[in-house]
């Protein structure tokens, strides 16, 4: 029996039961197997033919996972719209601030947290969100599957997530555009388990690429625009490493023109003086061996070098655009000529705002619509996930720069924090607006209580002079 055979209890399974949906196996512990097949193997040849598709993907997925979802339940959708207006920028984290708190209670405990943060029996919370974000970023699309008992306490709701991989997962057209999916054929052991659409949560990127047999239900897979470039990158390196083998370029040694009295060499004799060519002067072990002979041969450049080819170069703008496929600036990687930003700070504040966080906010919004009506039903309260964006100082405000703006002391240390998004400061001097003591006061009323508040505070102090006198 195969993995996939493994991993499923086949033998419970009936099209219209519940709960007969039960991984034994970790999928996110080995991506090899997982990659195997389906889509012509087009995983496969993106995460281990090609040396760059996966450190890009490591990179936004290492900044994915970590960050927390945090569950609210919303007592004003009208202002808990606004908020979600505001809370991508950094530059209206005042704004988004004061909307959320006028529209949002966090919920601390839940079932539905205890949920996500152990989806499954053999996953961690963040081994779960490396198989979604993984998916997500190479293919376009993640599915999740949700274990749902029909009966006992837990009836109705979901018990367990699951990672589906989408690459051995086709839905099905229903031939009605309101409704498109009728169900998901899932392929294991090479046998097909059809699975009912409620239980599936399909998130994917945009595919224009609609017609009248569903064709547009996947999604377009980044891997698979840019497998030209990663054909060319497959053949580059393969170029590269022959070049390295053979000592950087390619000769033909052939014999000076015979006299009349000298034959030619036979098919024979040429196989073994190409056998001992290869034994004594191909490969890395002969680079720069000095061979000596007595006959009389011409040697022929038939190729061009590395350079000469100027294979690195073209290795490089390889690497750049396949960084382009997936918006991460090549500067993550190294590299730095041909890079957006100056400094790995901006490049990796730009993935978190235009990677990171709409991936986040894509996976939670579906999450919103379809997890969290199960939990929830007849209970009259209404909930929203989303992802902790102060988890990621790259969205957090210039403090510095704000500091040189707002903190002249024109406004109390709280207004201050409120702008900046921290928590208000329980000491009520914190409430005051205080003033360097380097600004002169012009106001006259303001130098009045000044001085009645200077003469005040002294004359406590006369008086006990007077006393002691």
């Amino acid at each position: 029996m195969g993995m996939w055979g493994r991993l499923f209890k086949k033998k419970s399974y009936t099209p219209s039961g519940y709960g007969v949906f039960t991984p034994v196996v970790s999928i996110g512990k080995d991506i090899v197997d997982l990659l195997k097949g389906g889509k012509g193997g087009l995983l496969e040849e993106a995460m281990f033919s090609s040396t760059y598709v996966f450190p890009i993907v490591r990179i936004i997925i290492d900044k994915f996972k970590p960050c927390p979802w945090l569950l609210y339940e919303v007592t004003n959708e009208q202002k808990a719209a606004y908020y979600l207006n505001y809370r991508q920028k950094a530059e209206f984290i005042k704004q988004a601030n004061e909307y959320k708190v006028k529209a949002l209670q966090e919920v601390e405990t839940h079932p539905l947290l205890d949920l996500l943060n152990r989806p499954n029996s053999y996953q961690t919370r963040m081994q779960f969100l490396e198989d979604i974000g993984g998916f997500y970023n190479t293919l376009g699309e993640c599915m999740i599957y949700a274990d749902i008992p029909s009966i006992g306490k837990n009836a109705g709701k979901p018990v367990a997530l699951y990672s589906l991989p989408p690459h051995l997962v086709e839905p099905i057209y229903s031939n009605d555009f309101r409704n498109p999916i009728k169900h998901y054929i899932f392929y294991f052991d090479g046998k097909p388990l059809e699975i009912e659409p409620h239980r599936v949560l399909h998130i994917k990127k945009w595919n224009p690429l609609y017609n009248y047999a569903g064709a547009g239900l996947h999604a377009i897979a980044p891997i698979e625009v840019g497998r030209n470039i990663l054909n060319r990158e497959k053949a580059n390196q393969k170029a590269q490493t022959r070049a390295y083998i053979n000592g950087g370029r390619a000769y033909l040694v052939s014999a000076e023109q015979p006299t009349g009295d000298e034959e030619v060499m036979t098919q024979e004799q040429l196989d073994t003086l190409n056998d001992r060519i290869k034994e004594k002067l191909q490969g890395p072990e002969n680079y720069m061996n000095i061979q000596a002979t007595s006959a009389s041969v011409k040697v022929h450049n038939i190729g061009d070098s590395v350079a000469d080819m100027k294979l690195i170069e073209a290795d490089q703008e390889d690497l750049k655009k396949t960084c382009s496929l997936f918006n991460v600036d090549p500067i993550l990687l190294g590299i730095k000529d041909g890079a957006k930003y100056d400094n790995q700070e901006g490049a990796y504040k730009a993935l978190v705002t235009q990677v990171v966080m709409p991936q986040h906010n894509d996976i939670t919004e579906g999450l919103n619509h379809w997890l969290i009506p199960m939990f929830t039903k007849g209970d009259g309260r209404k909930y929203m996930l989303e992802a902790d964006n102060a988890f990621y100082p790259e969205l957090q405000p210039d403090v510095k720069l704000m500091r040189e703006v707002y903190g002249s002391g024109h406004f109390s240390t709280n207004e201050f924090r409120s702008v900046i998004g921290w928590d208000v400061f329980k000491d009520p001097i914190a409430d005051m607006m205080l003033h360097p003591t380097n600004i002169k006061i012009v106001s006259a009323e303001l130098l009045k209580q000044s001085q009645q508040s200077m003469r005040v505070d002294n004359k406590p102090k006369i008086e006990d002079e007077i006393n002691k006198s």
